[in-house]
């Protein structure tokens, strides 16, 4: 980009930036004069934003304006677009509440025609609809004080633009996966998808444990699932790409068990526990929510973590003992012969066999506690 356009770009960030000050400065003036001189340089901005927007320039407006064309956006959609992406620039915690956005872009005081203009915001509008803006309204009358922020790809886009870089969406894909170097990279590289998985429940359930641990999350519970679905690709087509002479325990006791990508979750969730947090295990409620995609999702999975499911029918789950029915309030853990197996100190070809691991089982079933469990060692 030449100097010019890229100076362009930035006075109209600039002036963006203003008209939000401006706004903010509107609700705490009390003189009558004072209103109208401020309101008067907020309202000639706003006007040559507008005008900006909607005329082709160097590669940050045709970028702009190449989004909008697509989704047939009108000029206070894209003013909506621009303002959302100078937040994030801006805040660290970028999601803003629907009254403020709107009170910002519109030429007139929001109370004037709140209720009005509040419609672009709808979760059926175009900009929600169409993906360019998430939400966590799930209706039309929630607009006013739910939380709005860009997406991530529009916001790479614009960005690009900016510094006038080519965008290519697919360039992630054209790269070959790095290969895992040792058992520790890739434990640690599923730490940071389990770190997602619990973000994602926090959003998906927030009466859960989850949500108290992540109570300053701000992405909206779809974006962290569309962020989970790639780095579990990753991880999968870096196990690909990994030698076979670098042994990858976990891959090796999914195999061994045929386990599914939530069982497999949950197992290392609890393993990553023993090390990072305070204490070692996690209810079993909590360990269900980890997995599930949603609210009726979570009663689909209900067997994963049950007593004939394959987690502890192998043995490779732990479970204290709860008043029958209720084990979903029962803390899990993992039995230290698996802890052990997956941090690379185990032997594959020495794994447990099928009637050891049998009486091992029965051994746990016979345990009144954790307390009584530690007791026994």
């Amino acid at each position: 980009m030449s100097s010019r356009g890229r100076l362009n770009a930035r006075i109209l960030l600039d002036l963006m930036s203003e008209a939000e000050e401006l706004t903010a400065r509107l609700r705490l003036l009390k003189r009558s004069s004072e209103r109208r001189r401020v309101g008067a340089r907020r309202l000639k901005l706003l006007r040559r934003l507008r005008g900006a927007v909607s005329r082709p320039g160097d590669s940050f407006r045709s970028a702009l304006l190449g989004l909008s064309e697509a989704a047939s956006l009108d000029r206070d959609e894209r003013l909506l677009i621009l303002a959302l992406f100078v937040r994030r620039l801006r805040k660290p915690q970028p999601p803003i509440q629907g009254r403020d956005l709107l009170e910002w872009v519109s030429s007139r005081p929001a109370r004037d025609d709140l209720a009005g203009r509040a419609r672009v915001l709808h979760p059926d509008g175009r900009l929600v609809s169409g993906g360019f803006v998430h939400t966590d309204a799930y209706a039309p009358e929630h607009v006013f004080d739910a939380g709005f922020r860009l997406n991530d790809e529009v916001f790479k886009l614009l960005y690009r633009a900016f510094h006038g870089l080519v965008f290519d969406p697919n360039a992630s894909e054209s790269r070959r996966p790095t290969p895992f170097a040792s058992w520790s990279d890739h434990l640690l590289a599923y730490r940071a998808l389990t770190e997602l998985a619990k973000r994602r429940a926090a959003k998906l359930f927030p009466l859960s444990g989850w949500a108290e641990v992540f109570s300053d999350e701000e992405r909206p519970a779809d974006e962290l699932g569309r962020l989970f679905d790639v780095q579990a690709a990753l991880l999968r087509a870096r196990e690909e790409a990994t030698s076979e002479a670098v042994r990858l325990p976990i891959v090796e006791l999914r195999h061994q068990h045929r386990l599914t990508a939530d069982e497999e979750l949950i197992l290392v969730t609890l393993l990553l526990q023993e090390f990072y947090a305070a204490r070692a295990t996690i209810e079993l409620g909590e360990l269900l929510r980890l997995v599930a995609r949603g609210e009726e999702d979570l009663l689909k999975r209900r067997a994963l973590i049950g007593a004939a499911g394959k987690l502890r029918e192998a043995g490779l789950l732990v479970v204290e003992g709860e008043a029958e029915g209720k084990d979903l309030l029962a803390s899990a853990w993992l039995p230290p012969w698996l802890g052990e197996r997956l941090l690379g100190a185990g032997d594959a070809a020495r794994a447990i066999g099928e009637e050891e691991r049998s009486k091992f089982h029965a051994y746990l079933q016979n345990l009144e506690s954790s307390e009584d469990f530690y007791r026994r060692l």
